[in-house]
């Protein structure tokens, strides 16, 4: 998610990990101008789907994906969803994926390993 579509902050979290610093530092961004969304992926806990609901609605953006099927093979259903989402918000935000900012500099990352 966030290589290519230069998102401002994306952060991977389960429902029980939320209550342990992420949602401290949400609120804190919340309350200085920086909107979160929340994208749930397959939360089959209705209860803690019921809560998260609860805790978000009125402040933040909420959009949930649901699986469609049992099988491992569902997270290639989600890969598709996302890329889908991502090719689409890179070309409505007319983003330069050749000529980005801060490009030249990348060389420094790659050497890291040598």
């Amino acid at each position: 998610m966030e290589e290519g579509a230069f998102l401002e902050y994306v952060q991977i979290i389960d429902v029980l990990e939320l209550a342990h610093g992420p949602f401290q530092n949400i609120e804190y961004q919340f309350n200085h101008g920086v909107l979160t969304h929340f994208i749930f992926l397959g939360i089959s806990n209705q209860k803690q789907l019921a809560k998260s609901r609860e805790l978000f609605s009125g402040h933040y953006p909420v959009w949930e994906i649901p699986h469609t099927h049992d099988s491992d093979l569902v997270i290639l259903e989600w890969e598709m969803i996302f890329n889908h989402f991502v090719n689409n918000w890179i070309r409505l935000n007319g983003i330069d994926q050749v000529e980005w900012y801060g490009k030249a500099r990348q060389g420094i990352i790659y050497d890291l390993a040598q």
